[in-house]
């Protein structure tokens, strides 16, 4: 299976919610093609640089085709104004 850069978002809709936009001169994420029955991981971090202009955020949810999905919830760890960036994949 080739796993790529997932797809982040502010909530729990995609489409209703805005994109989660990762610090591009901190996010390299290459292509990983996985051998059957093996995993990879990546390492997301992030910088609360303000105060949140929307309320009602506090909701990563991940995309990954192929795969699957997930959601963290956390008010207060995650919003619209946070730096975020996204390790490359190493295998697990």
């Amino acid at each position: 299976m080739r796993i790529d850069r997932p797809e982040l978002w502010l909530g729990g809709r995609k489409g209703t919610t805005p994109e989660l936009r990762l610090d591009t001169d901190r996010t390299h994420i290459i292509p990983l093609t996985l051998p059957p029955r093996t995993s990879a991981q990546a390492v997301l971090t992030w910088k609360v640089t303000g105060l949140s202009s929307n309320p009602d955020t506090g909701a990563l949810s991940v995309h990954q085709p192929g795969i699957g999905d997930g959601e963290l919830k956390e008010a207060l760890l995650l919003d619209d104004t946070s730096r975020v960036w996204l390790t490359g994949w190493v295998p697990a």
